[in-house]
């Protein structure tokens, strides 16, 4: 559209005048200005131990039926090394977000397992 490039030429005569660097990209894909635009990066893969859903399988059964101020220890099982035992902490602590909203329970990490005590 007409209306769109002069607005467009106005934009880079006014930052050029303003002697700014920038980098404008228009409608057909030119870029204007000297300033370098960055790569896109893609996203890093995460790498994952164990399959998708282990740590919820292993701990819901004990966290679903908490109630407001009751508290369980969830053992760490299978994921006794401290890489896992933060994954299943943040697991538990993901769950009980979603199902009672942020800040309603308090997880710590023991020997004996994930402490969970649900406050709300």
């Amino acid at each position: 559209m007409l209306v769109q490039t002069e607005a467009l030429t106005r934009a880079l005569k006014l930052l050029t005048a303003a002697n700014v660097q920038f980098a404008v990209i228009d409608a057909e894909g030119v870029k204007h200005g000297t300033l370098e635009i960055a790569p896109k990066l893609e996203p890093k893969k995460r790498h994952q131990n164990h399959p998708r859903g282990a740590f919820l399988k292993h701990h819901e059964e004990l966290t679903k039926t908490l109630q407001p101020g009751s508290a369980v220890v969830v053992p760490y099982g299978q994921f006794e090394s401290t890489e896992d035992r933060e994954s299943l902490r943040s697991s538990i602590t993901g769950y009980c977000a979603r199902a009672w909203g942020g800040g309603a329970c308090i997880t710590a990490i023991s020997d004996a397992g994930i402490e969970v005590l649900r406050v709300e």
